[in-house]
């Protein structure tokens, strides 16, 4: 049996309590100016041999001891995870078989030493069966049942992810013991304990979910916001993509040394510097703190029910459809008209970031880098949302879900198991943009090339007359444009009176004509009449398209 340290100082297996010896495989000679070191140094990998192999199908107990501690200090930042009020602990457990993370990773590095190139994950076949059988988080990851009891100082509250079955105090000491096994969880697992403050509420769904804000009694100025994200996800996600499965959950604010955000089953974490001090007076500033929220519940069925397997793409699964499921949240909080700027900062990053690259861009279906899977695969689905309707998008993510959640044994999905079930749910006639969004690389040029709009003399209405480009190219492989001249494409025009304000003083977006059309390459002009007087018009007004030059999909009326 291969383990990893994993950051340990020290620990010890038994089986049926006796230790397991073990061998270091892999030995390291002294570092340069390590004048006190050993000249031969064990590695963190240790080869344990039991007496008596286990045969397949078998299985057996054993006990780790393990413990984490500093002698002297250390050059840099250390121990930033055991703080005196702010821990964020692992879990103290080994890694089990080889850790490919613990390589060298620069190909600079490798090419000097000699070493062939690195085979990164995302390099794994969506065919392939060692890809298919095996979890995102890790080989020897698999779907587990979490029994823990840990103790902590008498004025702090230890948070893990399941549920809380007992709490006690004994000795001074304040003891938690959580259980998670109906169902069972998906790594990762962590231990948090500070001096917190709790927001508690029930939410009453498919069932009751207790849900908890732990924060620093001096923070406490956005926990409503957070509770909000909570209450209002925990609803639509139920109804749209099936019943919440745990008993709990749980945002819990962490150190400023700790991770900025993390999400686990039932628990997500924010840094301190992270949302918990944002200032949101004034009607028109964007609830981050909700949205961001949102986005990490939807990963309780996008990472935490459906498990992704270690092909290329499958981060499509936690990260873009989490994603697409904010900003449905989103949508239902300000409205489907107003939302324009928070959909195109999804694909900022991405136009920005593709010609710039250096390595080959990947289509949606085969996305290796996070602005690929994260940002523009949830535009991407919100856009087919938009496109085949809520009922049939719901739909289709129920299924795939049900399919796949809460699986103990291969095949694991993957971005194209995924594509499969949004396929079923699509018509016919809107096949076109799944290819185009996952299986090519799209991009749009659309623009208002001329809008004028006349008083007609009836009262407030208003003869509008609209000049439109539509182009659409595809990349090929080299990242040469591909013209789309047969393009035939559902693509909004709409025409706006200036923007109104809300009961809150919020901005609203003011349409007098929107109509969905179906447009060939080229110009096309259109006339029509409206009530109410034009201030600017647009071609893809609400910005559901990936488009090169947005800005131009815009007019203002001279």
């Amino acid at each position: 049996m291969l383990l990893d340290a994993d950051g340990l100082t020290e620990y010890t297996i038994k089986l049926d309590g006796k230790p397991v010896p073990f061998t270091n495989p892999l030995l390291y000679d002294r570092g340069m100016f390590n004048f006190f070191r050993p000249a031969k140094d064990s590695s963190d990998f240790r080869l344990y041999q039991f007496e008596k192999p286990l045969a397949p199908g078998d299985s057996a107990v054993i006990e780790v001891n393990s413990a984490v501690y500093f002698k002297g200090f250390q050059n840099g930042l250390y121990a930033g995870n055991l703080l005196r009020n702010g821990i964020f602990f692992t879990g103290g457990l080994p890694g089990m078989g080889y850790d490919e993370d613990d390589e060298i990773g620069s190909p600079y590095v490798r090419k000097k030493a000699g070493l062939p190139p690195k085979k990164e994950e995302e390099e794994i076949a969506q065919n392939n069966p060692e890809g298919i059988n095996n979890l995102k988080a890790g080989i020897a990851s698999d779907m587990i049942t979490m029994d823990i009891t840990v103790s902590t100082a008498g004025d702090q509250t230890a948070v893990a992810p399941g549920e809380l079955v007992k709490h006690w105090n004994e000795g001074g000491r304040n003891y938690y013991h959580y259980v998670q096994d109906k169902p069972g969880m998906y790594a990762p697992f962590a231990i948090l304990s500070a001096r917190y403050a709790d927001l508690h509420e029930t939410i009453n769904g498919s069932h009751p979910v207790d849900v908890d804000i732990y924060y620093h009694p001096d923070h406490g100025a956005n926990v409503h916001r957070f509770m909000n994200a909570y209450r209002d996800g925990l609803k639509y996600f139920e109804s749209a993509f099936g019943p919440y499965p745990f008993k709990n959950m749980r945002l819990a604010e962490t150190s400023h040394y700790g991770p900025r955000e993390a999400s686990l089953a039932t628990l997500d974490t924010y840094a301190e510097y992270n949302t918990w001090h944002a200032d949101f007076n004034g009607p028109d500033k964007f609830d981050f703190a909700y949205f961001n929220l949102t986005r990490q519940l939807a990963q309780q069925w996008w990472r935490f029910q459906v498990a992704p397997n270690r092909t290329v793409g499958s981060l499509v699964i936690p990260e873009g459809l989490s994603t697409y499921s904010a900003l449905v949240m989103a949508e239902k909080k300000y409205g489907p008209n107003n939302i324009r700027w928070l959909l195109q900062d999804q694909v900022n990053f991405y136009t920005f970031i593709r010609t710039r690259l250096e390595d080959r861009e990947h289509p949606v279906i085969t996305a290796n880098q996070w602005f690929e899977w994260g940002g523009k695969a949830g535009f991407v689905m919100y856009g087919l949302k938009d496109l085949i309707g809520e009922d049939n998008m719901n739909a289709a993510l129920r299924e795939f879900k049900d399919a796949y959640a809460f699986k103990r044994t291969p095949p694991y999905p993957g971005a194209n198991d995924l594509y499969r079930y949004l396929q079923k749910h699509t018509p016919d006639s809107l096949q076109y943009y799944l290819t185009d969004t996952w299986q090519k690389i799209t991009l749009y040029d659309n623009k208002v090339d001329d809008f004028k709009a006349v008083p007609t003399g009836k009262g407030n209405e208003y003869k509008v007359t609209l000049k439109v480009t539509a182009d659409k190219v595809w990349i090929d492989d080299k990242g040469n444009d591909v013209p789309a001249k047969q393009m035939s494409d559902y693509i909004d025009i709409g025409v706006f009176a200036a923007d109104s304000k809300d009961k809150n003083g919020q901005n609203v977006t003011t349409p007098l004509y929107v109509k969905r059309m179906k447009l060939s390459d080229g110009s096309h002009t259109f006339s029509f009449t409206v009530q109410g007087k034009p201030v600017r018009a647009g071609i893809d007004p609400y910005g559901k398209l990936i488009d090169r030059m947005g800005g131009n999909n815009f007019k203002d009326l001279e």
